[in-house]
């Protein structure tokens, strides 16, 4: 392994596909001898470099927005790693040099040749190849320069600066619970129990690391061991719930839901539901305990259950969350079927004058027109076109056919 010095880095991404709008970010090389400013405009982004004679130079980044993250090394070179909004697709790592010249530019399949870049957990708009925000080291002084990324997977991709040429270094996985979970989760589905042990020594540095948790649970799923999962989590379950860890409400109710899943196949069906009712509301707005609580009352013929959870959920609804708490319910009776009831629950959010919640207003149109309220169905349709017209007819091609082709088969 070559020898490393940890560099210098600051910008950050949300998760998943919560983005927020780029931010002006800036960053040091880690001799403190040149910085950078990164500025993103309407359109693109421009790099302020300060040389160590204070000469500001200026130059265009090549993104179409912004670069997710960014690192300055010793002499003024410029790393700029993956485009906003789409992480790991396209180009995932630009090079310039102190003049703003493009020394290269690479996409991950150029930089990890012979990968299966399919194991990378993939969301709508991204590839999650890398550690957000970007965790990199930097060999102190051979040339040419080698910077070492840590990948989704906890190993390393030692990226030659000079050619763009990448090589994935495995590393050990030290005893961290977060570096052990990921590690674990990256793996594919035949190492299993080489999965689980990881799971187990990250739980036995923290028993009550949640995310370790529920990848343990979901993969003793897998390998059926539901009286495993029913054991360890049944009294875990009942803790938390006494007492919620503050901003871990997902999670807790994510463990109910794997504990009466195999407490369903362990024949317990009874056990499952207190299960789920234990967990409705350490997380008001979460919609997937309702749901797997919705779906479980409606196999046993409890429709009428079914509306007063819905109903009791909707009441609580915190500020801010109602309208998106409406639309999932409507997908809840949707998924069972219920057209009528998913369609009055839909109508909750409909306006004739705007379109608020776009996909719930394309559920109703198709709910009228399969009820036969063809007329209903033309006027949502016809309300829809109006909106992606005005918001930009390229950004909703798709949804604009589907709806112009739905009013020529309506009228």
């Amino acid at each position: 392994m070559i020898p490393i010095l940890l560099t210098a880095l600051v910008t950050s991404v949300a998760t998943a596909d919560d983005w927020a709008s780029p931010v002006e970010v800036e960053v040091r090389s880690a001799d403190g001898t040149f910085s950078a400013r990164i500025v993103p405009g309407r359109r693109g982004s421009t790099a302020h470099l300060t040389m160590p004679d204070g000469e500001l130079r200026t130059f265009e980044l090549r993104n179409e927005h912004a670069p997710v993250d960014v690192l300055l090394l010793d002499g003024g070179t410029l790393l700029a790693f993956d485009e906003w909004h789409s992480l790991g697709l396209g180009p995932v790592l630009t090079v310039y040099d102190n003049d703003g010249d493009v020394r290269l530019t690479r996409t991950l399949e150029q930089l990890m040749p012979g990968v299966d870049l399919d194991r990378i957990s993939r969301s709508v708009s991204s590839r999650w190849w890398r550690k957000t925000p970007l965790e990199s080291e930097v060999a102190p002084d051979p040339k040419p320069k080698t910077v070492l990324v840590t990948l989704w997977d906890e190993n390393k991709l030692a990226i030659d600066i000079a050619s763009g040429v990448g090589k994935v270094v495995s590393v050990d996985v030290p005893d961290d619970p977060d570096r052990l979970l990921n590690r674990a989760e990256s793996m594919p589905d035949d190492k299993g129990v080489e999965a689980l042990a990881l799971l187990d020594r990250a739980l036995s540095i923290d028993p009550r690391h949640l995310r370790s948790l529920e990848a343990r649970a979901g993969l003793q799923h897998r390998l059926e061991k539901h009286a495993d999962v029913a054991d360890q989590l049944g009294p875990i379950v009942a803790e938390l719930v006494a007492e919620p860890p503050p901003d871990h409400g997902y999670s807790v109710a994510n463990l109910a839901v794997s504990l009466s899943e195999s407490l369903v196949e362990l024949g317990k069906p009874q056990d499952a539901e207190k299960a789920l009712r234990s967990v409705l509301f350490v997380e008001p707005s979460y919609q997937r305990p309702v749901d797997v609580l919705a779906r479980m009352l409606h196999e046993q013929g409890r429709d009428d259950e079914v509306d007063a959870l819905l109903k009791r959920w909707l009441d609580q609804a915190p500020t801010g969350y109602r309208d998106m708490m409406i639309a999932d319910a409507g997908r809840i009776y949707l998924n069972q079927q219920r057209l009528e009831a998913a369609r009055d629950t839909f109508l909750l959010l409909y306006s004739a004058d705007s379109v608020s919640m776009m996909h719930a207003y394309i559920e109703l149109a198709k709910l009228h027109e399969k009820l036969g309220d063809a007329a209903l169905a033309i006027a949502v349709h016809e309300q829809l076109v109006s909106y992606y017209k005005s918001a930009g007819e390229g950004a909703f091609a798709h949804y604009l056919k589907e709806s112009r082709e739905a009013l020529a088969r309506l009228k």
